[in-house]
């Protein structure tokens, strides 16, 4: 189920980041694990590392979308950030460059819960709902579905127009 949080203290719907939480059954180190492997579960668009703080990866999927990230927090078994370095269309670079993908692990009954947020991303942008049923996809089709043991379906060159079809697209990138 996704939430929504406002870490500024602020009431103000508009600048509310996206939030999501969801459980697995997977041992919270292996949910950090994958989590920090996005290629396993994200895409195969994934170029770089992000496995030791100050990694740096891009995310970039041909005529979509086109992000460079740096892993900002690192510490294992409890919580991971990348922040947004570039983004590859005009309007996503100034909502992005500096926005922080954040993952917070914690214990959850025989596994973990997985709160994962994007803060920045708020509904005031032009790209919040895309983006979000973005976020969503991945999470659910990638994320939890390679924790809980089902088969993953991560973002391939294949599968673009499909995913496109599912969620929507964010445009041509120029």
């Amino acid at each position: 189920m996704t939430t929504h949080e406002n870490p500024e203290g602020s009431t103000t719907p508009s600048t509310m980041s996206y939030v999501t939480s969801f459980d697995v059954a997977a041992p919270i180190d292996e949910v950090f694990r994958v989590a920090t492997r996005p290629v396993l579960w994200w895409g195969e668009m994934l170029h770089g590392t992000s496995t030791a703080l100050g990694d740096r990866f891009e995310w970039n999927v041909p005529g979509q979308h086109f992000n460079a990230f740096e892993v900002t927090e690192y510490a294992p078994g409890s919580r991971c950030a990348w922040t947004v370095l570039a983004s590859g269309k005009e309007h996503e670079a100034e909502e992005w460059i500096g926005t922080v993908v954040e993952f917070t692990f914690t214990s959850a009954g025989n596994g973990a819960a997985v709160t994962f947020s994007h803060r920045g991303l708020t509904p005031s942008l032009e790209c919040y709902d895309m983006c979000s049923r973005a976020w969503n996809y991945h999470l659910d089709v990638g994320l939890r579905a390679y924790l809980d043991g089902e088969t993953a379906r991560p973002l391939t060159y294949g599968t673009i127009d499909d995913v496109v079809a599912t969620i929507g697209s964010s445009g041509q990138i120029q």
